[in-house]
């Protein structure tokens, strides 16, 4: 690691991973954040409400790669496990029960 990071950002960037697994317009939104902060070289904290310059392509992988890990970890366990939810349960969940 380039320089000490708080474990809520990682936490933070793996529950986006997990999220967007039953929202993918969530990781689409991450992934142009991330490109966004990278290309203009700031970096947004959000639990200490601060920006930061001298993002790095190093750090940016980081992120994507906590978030990839969420999504990874999210498919697998709905896949092999006896949780046999659709993909969008969210959305076709029946209000009547």
């Amino acid at each position: 690691m380039i320089w000490p990071r708080h474990p809520i950002y990682m936490i933070s960037h793996m529950l986006i991973g997990i999220i967007g697994y039953f929202f993918p317009a969530l990781l689409i939104a991450f992934l142009a954040y991330q490109f966004l902060q990278y290309i203009f070289g700031f970096r947004f904290f959000l639990f200490e409400m601060a920006v930061k310059s001298h993002n790095s392509l190093e750090h940016t992988s980081y992120k994507i790669i906590e978030a990839f890990i969420g999504y990874i970890t999210t498919m697998l366990f709905m896949k092999y496990s006896a949780v046999n939810m659709p993909r969008n349960f969210v959305t076709t969940a029946s209000i009547d029960g």
